[in-house]
């Protein structure tokens, strides 16, 4: 677990411009902190790049005699602040079912030291997919929207791919095709077996795209036979739109409700997952986590709303 201590974090948001006061951070984290699934608090935050090797890992690093075939699904909700975890029920909520059987955990996003970025969409969803910021040697160079990832890294889709593995990611937004396009020809050029699955909604769903890539990924989840899919990650885009239009908050209405549909439809893909016919043969590392927060209308600052994000496990993280 990537340790960032509460004084350096703190300092990263005012250098960076944060007009969030100590009494705000303190009341931010406070109120998140009470609940009863969180494993660690604001001394101890995972970061984002922290995920990718979690997720390699549970392929890779198997116990001795477990012959069950791993899998693993990672379902993210666009633009979810931390605080507005604290408005689901522990009782029915994907994020809470989830985290009992492992944990619920911040983390934090943007970048640190001289790797700084955006908290925005395209950067935080690339960090996630290749455990790297985007400045730096290493860094995957996608530092704000519009621009194209670089080569390498590779994303956790292509190493899994790689290994033998069969992987998809299914998104609405098309911006995707173009931040992922030198993966896509790597992965065309070596015919590896990945899935860009943008979700085209129809005419009926067009008022609610994220039910459209719902319907997509349990029929992919669900799949069974040779062309099953061993990873799969996914996008739900309402959280974040509901954010711009309506403002990051949990007293926003529109941002609750969309949290709360989303939500739903983590609770049915896990459903559809332990429904499967070969579930017993199968171990499944489950995700649910997001890729940035909000400030009022927007985000791509430093402010503790925006760079502290979650992820719910459904495994200890180790």
């Amino acid at each position: 677990m990537k340790i960032v201590r509460y004084g350096i974090f703190c300092l990263l948001m005012m250098t960076a411009g944060s007009c969030v006061t100590a009494r705000q951070t303190e009341a931010y984290y406070g109120k998140i902190e009470e609940s009863a699934y969180l494993r660690n608090d604001r001394n101890s935050m995972l970061s984002q790049i922290d995920i990718v090797p979690f997720v390699i890992n549970h392929f890779t690093e198997r116990e001795t005699g477990d012959s069950r075939r791993p899998k693993a699904v990672v379902i993210n909700y666009d633009g979810c602040r931390a605080d507005m975890l604290t408005l689901l029920s522990p009782e029915t909520s994907a994020v809470f079912s989830n985290a009992a059987e492992g944990g619920l955990y911040l983390m934090y996003t943007g970048g640190e030291g001289d790797r700084i970025q955006n908290t925005r969409t395209a950067p935080g969803f690339t960090t996630q997919f290749t455990g790297e910021w985007a400045r730096g040697e290493s860094g995957h160079g996608v530092f704000n929207n519009g621009l194209i990832k670089k080569d390498e890294p590779r994303t956790h889709l292509v190493l899994l791919a790689e290994k033998g593995y069969r992987t998809a990611f299914h998104f609405l937004w098309g911006a995707y095709r173009t931040i992922f396009s030198s993966d896509r020809k790597y992965c065309r050029e070596n015919n590896l077996p990945v899935e860009w699955n943008r979700c085209r909604p129809p005419v009926e769903m067009r008022d609610n795209p994220d039910e459209a890539l719902f319907t997509e990924v349990i029929e992919r989840i669900s799949r069974e036979g040779k062309d099953e899919v061993d990873f799969l990650t996914c996008i739900f885009e309402n959280t974040d739109l509901a954010g711009h239009h309506y403002g990051f908050s949990p007293e926003s209405d529109p941002y609750r409700q969309a949290l709360f549909e989303i939500d739903s439809y983590a609770v049915r893909i896990i459903n559809a997952i332990k429904n499967r016919t070969t579930y017993a043969d199968e171990d499944w590392l489950i995700l649910i986590s997001t890729d940035h927060g909000g400030l009022r209308l927007t985000h791509g600052g430093q402010s503790v709303y925006e760079r502290t994000v979650w992820v719910s496990s459904n495994k200890e993280w180790k």
